[in-house]
């Protein structure tokens, strides 16, 4: 309401503006074309009974009672003075003027200066009949400031004219009035300082703006979040409970509530689908009925009658068309069960991050083009291990085909399975080769030992026809060249695990580190 008074004044103001305008063209047209009698007499008898016995007191800068009637030599004049002119009539029908000590004016003087004066008056007062006279430009007071802002941002919190002055009560009493609600440098800055704190309340949205009660971003952040809780709330299970997690070494259970309860949903359908099917009732309907949503509830109906149903219900024992009310338990499991294998759920605080989740459930694609199988080699003194590797017809025409088998040792290359038995081969033959050449290979080792460890092993390997790397073999298994083992002491010589408390900090060191 305040905010419309505001408006009302704004507009009026520049109406009455034209009005005046208009007004004013109007009289000089009339002034021009018409005579005016009291003109005349004011010229002819007024102002000289007005010069005779009142310019002696009232005239020029020193003019007693701040009226100086010198000043009206026309009627013209007279005209944009009324104020002064309902004096002058005051005085002389009082006969307060002229004083007593001054020059009197005759009974027939004072009667035509009255007569006149009276005339005057009531001619302007008819010529402005309904002229509300000066029309003042306000301000609003401080409770129409702080009333309207509120109802513009919709925060019912704001006080804006906290730090304002009191508005004036004038002379009627009303804080209200427009004369006196003035508008000081002071004031002026007081505005817009409270013009930005209302600004720090403005939230900027993709599509517009919106006024938050609060002006930070974490509490923006949370109104949206306790908005979106309290739409979850209204239909989706609070109390369900998720799977166990280990998020960096913290264990808990994930918190599955703002789920949909499906198995209210499928109930609901499977209890009401003949009437749906008959048009007795609708699932906007049921869904009322049984505090669920509307919207939900009409998407599963429809995907469930569809012409071309989802493979999910294509399976004789979930079969929608098929399936009783008291079956309603297995139904909500299956659908379950692809739920979690086509959805998941990530974790709301990682959302946003780089290579991290888009949003709070993803779809996730079942079917793989790549998996890896790792399977651990017993050790070698378990008993022969056979491998089988065996695939099958996947159910619908397309088969899986096992890509690079290979054997994964840390620090050294994979070995492709297809290279197993050339290798084998190759290492047998390399062995015979070595036993066979023994009396060389230790004739080399001799000539290292008298090099005393500065014997270059490709070099010496060369020099007798032999491999490098099994003269380094012989080498090692003599101990030439070698200090021995390292035992390493100190801080290394132990293994921790689970640092802290948390099972992912391991490393080596002791108590102390």
């Amino acid at each position: 309401m305040s905010y419309l008074l505001a408006r009302r004044t704004a507009i009026c103001v520049p109406v009455v503006i034209l009005g005046l305008i208009l007004l004013g063209h109007g009289s000089t047209q009339h002034h021009v074309s018409a005579a005016d009698p009291a003109g005349d007499e004011y010229t002819k008898n007024v102002r000289p009974l007005v010069a005779k016995y009142c310019f002696e007191c009232h005239q020029g800068n020193t003019a007693e009672a701040d009226l100086d009637l010198s000043r009206f030599a026309t009627h013209a004049d007279v005209k944009k003075a009324t104020k002064a002119w309902q004096k002058v009539g005051e005085m002389t029908d009082g006969g307060q003027m002229p004083p007593k000590d001054a020059k009197q004016p005759t009974a027939d003087e004072r009667k035509t200066l009255q007569s006149w004066v009276r005339n005057h008056l009531k001619s302007e007062a008819k010529a402005h009949a309904g002229d509300p006279g000066k029309v003042t430009l306000r301000r609003l007071s401080n409770a129409e400031y702080t009333y309207t802002l509120r109802d513009l941002t919709g925060v019912p919190t704001l006080d804006p004219a906290k730090e304002f002055p009191l508005d004036g009560a004038a002379g009627e009493g009303f804080t209200n009035s427009g004369d006196a609600l003035v508008m000081s440098p002071a004031l002026l800055e007081k505005y817009l300082a409270a013009g930005k704190q209302v600004a720090a309340h403005m939230v900027l949205l993709p599509d517009g703006i919106r006024f938050s009660p609060s002006t930070t971003r974490r509490d923006w952040t949370e109104e949206l979040l306790d908005q979106i809780r309290g739409l979850y709330g209204k239909y989706a299970d609070l109390t369900s409970r998720g799977a166990r997690l280990n998020l960096q070494g913290e264990k808990f259970d994930s918190n599955e509530g703002g789920r949909l309860p499906i198995e209210r949903y499928i109930a609901a359908l499977l209890e009401e689908r003949d009437a749906i099917l008959a048009g007795r009732k609708t699932t906007a309907g049921v869904a009322a009925d049984r505090g669920l949503s509307a919207k939900y509830l009409t998407i599963l109906w429809q995907t469930l009658v569809s012409n071309d149903p989802l493979p999910v219900f294509a399976s004789p024992p979930v079969a929608w068309k098929t399936v009783k009310p008291t079956n309603a338990d297995a139904l909500t499991r299956h659908i379950i069960g692809w739920q979690s294998a086509v959805w998941k759920f990530s974790p709301v605080g990682h959302i946003g991050k780089v290579g991290g989740p888009k949003a709070w459930l993803e779809p996730v694609d079942p079917l793989n083009s790549r998996q890896d199988i790792r399977w651990k080699v017993p050790p070698k003194e378990a008993a022969e291990v056979t491998f089988f590797l065996v695939t099958s017809e996947a159910g619908d025409g397309s088969y899986a085909v096992w890509g690079q088998p290979r054997f994964v040792a840390p620090g050294r290359p994979d070995l492709l399975l297809k290279d197993v038995q050339s290798l084998a081969a190759a290492r047998t033959a390399r062995r015979a080769e070595a036993v066979s050449l023994t009396a060389k290979y230790l004739t080399a080792v001799d000539e290292a030992i008298a090099a005393k460890g500065h014997a270059d092993v490709a070099a010496l390997a060369t020099k007798h026809g032999l491999h490098a790397e099994v003269l380094g073999g012989w080498l090692g298994v003599l101990g030439v060249g070698s200090t021995g083992s390292t035992k390493v002491t100190g801080h290394l010589e132990s293994k921790m695990t689970g640092g802290g408390g948390h099972e992912f900090i391991t490393g080596w060191g002791n108590d102390a580190t």
